[in-house]
């Protein structure tokens, strides 16, 4: 796609797929809305920053 790894932003709702994104040098936002407790703990563990509703998007895209 010829973009910079840390030009992106990965959407990931995994911890696994946090590291692999974080592995890659990009920005990683945590989805936490399906977490078995909410609160995605285990996301912001592996270095994604949360959120927990994707109208929430937008905004910390930059975009609305």
């Amino acid at each position: 796609m010829g973009v910079a790894p840390r030009a992106c932003v990965m959407i990931e709702g995994s911890p696994l797929g946090v590291t692999a994104a974080r592995a890659a040098g990009m920005a990683v936002l945590g989805f936490a809305g399906f977490a078995p407790e909410g609160d995605g703990a285990d996301l912001a563990a592996a270095g994604a920053w949360l959120f927990r509703d994707m109208a929430e998007l937008p905004g910390l895209l930059g975009l609305g």
